[in-house]
């Protein structure tokens, strides 16, 4: 399946167009988790804040965590779920290259890029 940035960037809600990182890419991540289901993605973040106690708002702030996350979860298939979030990423943030082989590191970088660009 094929997506237009165009087409997500306008059923993106209000919220995803403000200046929280944070929020900016738990949205990438919540698109990237529902390509598994609605009931896998709430499983996903049930898993994260229970196991670490944190919120689904601090995968950018703990992004190791949230990939032994879900490693711990998916073992063999955690690579696919990390690739389908960071193609996500990819899809949404522009002028950002991210690390297409670690989602933790391609996390970090797209928070640096969302602080830096609000910093401008």
């Amino acid at each position: 399946m094929i997506f237009d940035p165009k087409e997500r960037a306008a059923s993106l809600s209000p919220s995803y167009n403000g200046d929280n990182p944070s929020t900016q890419l738990l949205h990438c991540v919540e698109r990237g988790l529902s390509h598994y289901g609605t009931t896998t993605t709430q499983v996903v973040f049930w898993n994260f804040e229970s196991k670490f106690g944190l919120a689904k708002e601090d995968i950018s702030k703990y992004p190791e965590k949230f990939v032994l996350s879900i490693e711990g979860m998916f073992a063999e298939g955690a690579p696919l779920v990390e690739k389908t979030i960071i193609k996500e990423m990819k899809a949404s943030i522009t002028n950002c290259d991210l690390d297409d082989s670690c989602l933790a590191t391609a996390l970090k970088q797209a928070r640096a890029f969302y602080q830096r660009d609000r910093a401008d």
